[in-house]
């Protein structure tokens, strides 16, 4: 199965963080991407890929690449195992910068608008129960200026973390 995208936001208003007391952001962003997917169930394996890119630009200079790819492992009929690796990179926004600019009209050091590359490892264990299912996930996110694409101003900001989750969904018939 094949899957193609295309997708247009227009934001405006308020579009600083509060908490950010320096940032000056424009009031107004327009955003573009273009998303594409892949899936192919492999009968022998009973196992599924799924391969997934999304392109994303904006008229605040942001541009970035999303690369995911995950192999959906049937274990029975009821239970999935799923590891998963995804890269993002971004450019940094025109207004981007580490060093406060009182004045510049715009200006931000939120690390989510720098350049940098981020990786994701992670596993998700799956199981039916009826009606219910149950989910548990661990994943690794790693960032760093030099793993992305795009060059700019390192931020100090950049985050690493391990993440666990618990799910519990329920399907109504």
């Amino acid at each position: 199965m094949l899957r193609f995208g295309l997708g247009y936001t227009y934001r405006e208003g308020f579009l600083t963080d509060p908490y950010k007391l320096a940032d000056q952001r424009p009031d107004q962003r327009r955003e573009w991407t273009m998303s594409g997917g892949y899936r192919q169930f492999f009968l022998n394996a009973n196992a599924a890929l799924h391969a997934d890119y999304r392109y994303f630009d904006d008229d605040w200079g942001v541009r970035s690449h999303t690369l995911d790819l995950a192999w959906h492992q049937n274990l029975g009929a009821t239970t999935q195992l799923i590891p998963y690796l995804r890269y993002y990179t971004q450019g940094e926004a025109d207004f981007f910068s580490n060093q406060v600019d009182f004045g510049s009209r715009y200006y931000a050091d939120d690390y989510r608008l720098s350049s940098f590359g981020a990786i994701t490892l992670g596993l998700s264990l799956r199981k039916e129960l009826g009606n219910w299912a149950l989910s548990v996930a661990g994943e690794r996110y790693q960032t760093d200026e030099s793993w992305g694409l795009y060059s700019g101003e390192e931020s100090p900001g950049l985050v690493d973390y391990w993440r666990y989750t618990f799910g519990l969904d329920y399907k109504f018939r």
